[in-house]
């Protein structure tokens, strides 16, 4: 899969991870504000609290993206649960893929699913 941002008007973040059940989020304590790290870990089951840390981890990613500076933020010193901040953040889900958008503005996104042949014919009619 792959996640692509465009904007005309701002710069945008994104990123995508499959969903894997059998994570081990214990030891991820490092890299989660604290109120993320009880969010993820009060789930009620192990699918809750994977889906959970794929939304915030995503979600980290993409604000990070958005900025540019790659892991010399200190993931952890932010909450993307608190609300000024969250509802810069859109995510959603395309089969087993968490997708996640940081947007600083409060537009609501297009999300338009494309697949290979969609690329495929783009490029072949456009650069042909």
């Amino acid at each position: 899969m792959i996640l692509c941002g465009i904007s005309a008007t701002e710069p945008v973040g994104v990123d995508i991870e499959r969903i894997d059940t059998n994570i081990t989020i214990g030891n991820m304590e490092n890299v989660f504000h604290p109120i993320e790290f009880l969010y993820i870990n009060n789930g009620s089951s192990a699918p809750i609290r994977s889906y959970r840390f794929y939304k915030i981890w995503t979600q980290k990613e993409a604000y990070i993206k958005y900025l540019g500076t790659g892991f010399s933020e200190k993931i952890q010193d932010f909450n993307t649960l608190d609300s000024s901040f969250s509802f810069h953040l859109h995510t959603w889900i395309v089969n087993d893929y968490l997708c996640s958008m940081f947007l600083p503005s409060l537009s609501n996104p297009t999300i338009q699913l494309v697949n290979e042949s969609d690329v495929q014919h783009y490029f072949l009619n456009t650069f042909i």
